[in-house]
């Protein structure tokens, strides 16, 4: 049975694009109770494809982030970093850091899990993620909640006393059906636009190949022995997050 009383709040950052592991983790973690908010930084003229850096100076919102942030009032703030945000992350955690917040920072996504000895040493980077984030947060959250010790939750790294505590991962997911559509909602929210043009959907987790320009090629090595490297949602439950979108 879910536990509905839990009432402790984690603020993710999204950067720039829809992020689908953020709306999967939110819908898992608000079945359980938390309240999960987000901010949403556009980085106009900053990204990728696009990148005029004295224009994107103008429409830098970073001022406004921290302070969205601040009053919600997290106890948790999350980063999904993938390598082409990753400091631009760095930049806004910095700046969070700098305003006063208390709350822990944590980094999770791919580059966190690919590299996470350098990340945890980012002084801005209270804890990171290294793989799922489901179960991971949820018990977090908890602790967190109940002042309780953290040592022993899979897949999180901390500081503690100048040392970096890094705790094993957790089995991958295997049940995909078994998570919660993802909350689209964090994005249309905040951005009416992402839902005009598409919809973003995932059917599967994982890749069979181990290309060594990929992050998949590190995921391997993560998780060797702790379930499949591809898992797949039922076609059903897939047809009938679609249906469940378009109502």
């Amino acid at each position: 049975m879910l536990v509905k009383d839990r009432t402790m709040k984690i603020v993710f950052v999204a950067i720039a694009t829809e992020n689908i592991a953020i709306e999967f983790l939110s819908s898992f973690l608000k079945e359980r109770g938390h309240v999960v908010e987000m901010v949403f930084d556009p980085r106009l003229f900053a990204t990728e494809a696009f990148n005029l850096k004295r224009v994107a100076g103008i429409f830098d919102i970073s001022k406004e982030i921290v302070k969205q942030i601040n009053e919600k009032k997290p106890d948790l703030i999350g980063f999904l970093v993938f390598t082409f945000n990753y400091q631009r992350s760095l930049e806004l955690a910095r700046a969070i850091k700098k305003s006063g917040q208390k709350a822990p920072i944590i980094f999770g996504g791919v580059h966190p899990t690919s590299v996470p000895e350098l990340v945890i040493k980012e002084k801005s980077v209270d804890m990171v993620c290294v793989g799922e984030g489901e179960y991971a947060l949820d018990e977090l959250l908890q602790a967190l909640e109940k002042g309780q010790k953290i040592n022993n939750i899979k897949n999180i790294w901390f500081k503690r006393d100048k040392r970096v505590i890094k705790n094993p991962c957790r089995k991958l997911i295997e049940d995909l059906d078994s998570l919660p559509f993802p909350d689209k909602n964090m994005f249309y929210n905040v951005y009416p636009g992402f839902i005009k043009d598409d919809y973003s959907a995932l059917s599967s987790r994982g890749c069979p190949f181990s290309c060594t320009y990929c992050g998949n090629n590190v995921l391997h090595k993560v998780y060797r022995g702790l379930g499949k490297p591809v898992r797949r949602r039922n076609p059903k439950n897939m047809v009938d997050e679609l249906v469940w979108a378009n109502m």
